[in-house]
């Protein structure tokens, strides 16, 4: 009869490495994921409140802004206020800042494009858009003061 040890055999060196390379690999995939989506405009405002002390510059505002409306806001605005809630759908409230010429024209240009009933006011514009998300909003636009007041939603 064959002679049998008592002693254990000592674990394959070659196993914990697998184990710690496939873990290093994995959390690596991880990590790569997480950065790749959140780049991607759409996941990265869900779950989401957002203000203009979140941007660095006017100009980021802007494009922020221009990415819920129908036309891009024109060069000379300045915003003073964004309020940007977002999980399913979305809500974007903005105050922008613009010469009146510019306003009136910004305006007129929305009212032209026919996507929606208009309200008599000239200086009232509704959108309302399809794609691959249903969303609209009020454009209301103060001569005065040169403030144009935002609303824009989805559902």
């Amino acid at each position: 009869m064959p002679e049998t040890s008592n002693e254990t055999p000592a674990p394959r060196a070659s196993s914990w490495r697998d184990f710690a390379a496939l873990f290093a690999s994995l959390a690596f995939l991880i990590c790569v994921s997480a950065f790749l989506l959140s780049r991607i405009p759409s996941f990265a405002d869900l779950g989401t409140s957002i203000s203009e002390d979140d941007f660095k510059t006017n100009i980021e505002q802007i494009e922020f802004i221009n990415r819920h409306l129908p036309e891009p806001l024109p060069t000379q605005s300045q915003v003073k206020k964004i309020r940007y809630e977002a999980w399913q759908d979305w809500n974007l409230e903005s105050v922008v800042e613009l010469p009146t010429d510019a306003g009136r024209k910004y305006i007129t240009k929305i009212r032209g494009l026919e996507i929606s009933d208009q309200d008599p006011d000239e200086n009232t514009a509704r959108f309302e858009l399809s794609g691959n998300s249903l969303f609209a909003g009020n454009l209301i636009f103060d001569v005065e003061s040169g403030i144009l007041r935002i609303e824009c939603f989805s559902w």
